[in-house]
């Protein structure tokens, strides 16, 4: 009966530290598995921010770039307006020099036997006629 005791006493040490053995080993597990959760959780949360991070530059270039395009716009709007003036002043002084051409080519000196009067208005005329904005379009 003696032996009997103690081996029950044995089996139940046993038990115990086989139990004792095995919750250490779940709490190291779950400890483990918690450290892992965090490393990743941690790892997600840098993500996160450097996404929003990234969003918010890609935003500010974003207005940036509309911000350059509008000016850019403007700017062409602009250049298209002085362009418009300046054709639009040089056509008047350009047609009363090639009307004044014209009458002086009908008209001109009878005594000029060479022709170099009348070549000199032919050459002053078509440097009159390739600055006219329509002349200059057909030209090209």
């Amino acid at each position: 009966m003696f032996i009997n005791a103690i081996a029950n006493q044995l089996a139940i040490a046993l038990d115990r530290d086989r139990a004792w053995r095995r919750d250490i080993t779940r709490r190291e597990d779950a400890e483990e598995r918690q450290e892992q959760a965090e490393t990743t959780s941690a790892a997600a949360e840098r993500a996160r921010l450097f996404a929003e991070e990234a969003r918010a530059k890609y935003e500010a270039l974003a207005s940036e770039n509309a911000r350059l395009y509008a000016q850019a716009q403007q700017a062409v709007h602009a250049r298209e307006e002085v362009l418009a003036m300046v054709s639009h002043d040089l056509k008047s002084p350009l047609g009363t020099i090639l009307l004044t051409l014209s009458l002086l080519v009908a008209k001109g000196p009878q005594g000029d036997k060479r022709g170099g009067f009348v070549q000199a208005i032919g050459r002053m005329r078509r440097s009159a006629e390739s600055m006219l904005p329509s002349r200059a379009a057909e030209a090209s």
